[in-house]
């Protein structure tokens, strides 16, 4: 599996004495475990990392990702570049420093990229993550965001759940297109044995994308560091 080049830093975390924190500081935690500092060249600690954010959440029906009307590189690049990219990691960075009203801003803002028929289909998935997580605790944003009026879209809940349990950025997004990615090739007929299968499916495909997820998710990092 080939996440991009260098993992260590695509994962946007550093390991220093015991503690990790986000490349440009931005969040700060204590966990210890090689899921933080994933270099092992088969990916199983990426794989680890992806089912952690991903427990539980199964939306019912598709998201974004329709192979029945579009492939994979389309989605990539009139979807996930432009719009889910940035999204999830800005998500991800504000909810981690637990920053609310900046979180509700970015869904907006991506709700206004686009149509009607995808807001409607990510606002109703995205009680698929509230259900996962009914009384957890240490997610006070993300109960936060479910009790907001007009709630969000499963995107942001699923960036904020995976900053909760401490998920590091691109594990999440890769999370995410996994869950977007089963959810579509389901919803187009496509079944498998077992999770094992899936994943493997899904890795082949990530594989075959344009360009690494890593190298996305850099330059969103850059982008956010500019900004924030």
């Amino acid at each position: 599996m080939k996440i991009g080049r260098g993992e260590i830093l695509l994962s946007l975390v550093l390991w220093n004495g015991g503690s990790t924190v986000y490349d440009g500081g931005m969040h700060e935690m204590n966990e210890e475990g090689s899921i933080y500092r994933d270099t092992a060249a088969d990916g199983d600690e990426t794989r680890r990392a992806m089912r952690l954010c991903c427990a539980g959440i199964r939306p019912r029906g598709a998201l974004l990702y329709l192979p029945g009307e579009a492939g994979w590189g389309d989605y990539w690049d009139r979807l996930f570049v432009p719009a889910l990219a940035s999204h999830l990691v800005a998500v991800h960075a504000a909810a981690s420093a637990g920053q609310f009203d900046r979180v509700v801003a970015q869904d907006g803002a991506l709700g206004e990229k686009l149509d009607g028929g995808q807001r409607a289909r990510l606002r109703d998935a995205s009680a698929a993550v509230f259900e996962a997580r009914a009384g957890a605790r240490g997610v006070r944003v993300l109960e936060k965001l479910e009790r907001s009026p007009g709630g969000c879209l499963f995107p942001t809940a699923f960036a904020v759940n995976a900053a909760a349990f401490n998920v590091p950025v691109l594990h999440a997004v890769v999370g995410f297109l996994f869950v977007d990615w089963r959810a579509g090739s389901e919803s187009d007929g496509l079944v498998l044995e077992n999770s094992r299968e899936w994943e493997d499916r899904f890795f082949a495909q990530l594989d075959a994308s344009p360009e690494p997820v890593g190298a996305v998710v850099s330059r969103c990092m850059r982008r956010w560091d500019q900004v924030a």
